[in-house]
């Protein structure tokens, strides 16, 4: 009995982390005069109002990004339902060589998240002189540059 107490007791206390965040967000939508300490996830009830959810409806067409989300979605879900049925069917009923392969990496595909990370493809920034940028730069085009008409641009800007 006192293991079940202690496992709800830390199962409760895990939702409460999670859904705090939440919580935050939608009492500080409502508060008057914003606070972004702790204390404003308990505000006085006289700065609680629903001016801010007027104010946002007034500004920008709700009910159109409502409905364009809405279609986008269905259209996502339709796809992913049309895909999945044909997949599934090829995978469960048709036999066929590299059925195992394919069915393999269906599922590497699932499982693997997927990631766009753009800081890879930015150059990096760095705090550095211009005219040592500009040297960098200078040294990096004329060792790859594979004819020579580069390397005598490069002279004739110093």
């Amino acid at each position: 009995m006192k293991s079940k107490v202690v496992t709800y007791g830390v199962l409760t206390l895990g939702a409460l982390a999670f859904l705090f965040p939440f919580y935050y967000m939608v009492v500080g939508s409502l508060q008057t005069n914003p606070d972004t300490s702790i204390a404003g996830a308990f505000p006085h009830p006289s700065n609680l109002t629903l001016e801010n959810y007027t104010a946002i409806d007034g500004r920008i067409n709700l009910l159109k990004g409502l409905v364009n989300s809405g279609i986008f979605t269905g259209g996502v879900i339709l796809g992913t339902i049309v895909f999945g049925v044909l997949a599934g069917y090829a995978l469960a009923v048709l036999k066929w060589r590299g059925r195992s392969a394919t069915f393999a990496l269906v599922l590497l595909v699932q499982v693997i998240p997927f990631r766009r990370d753009t800081t890879d493809l930015a150059p990096s920034v760095r705090a550095e002189r211009p005219a040592e940028a500009l040297q960098r730069q200078r040294v990096t085009r004329s060792t790859t540059a594979s004819t020579g008409w580069y390397r005598r641009f490069a002279r004739a800007q110093r």
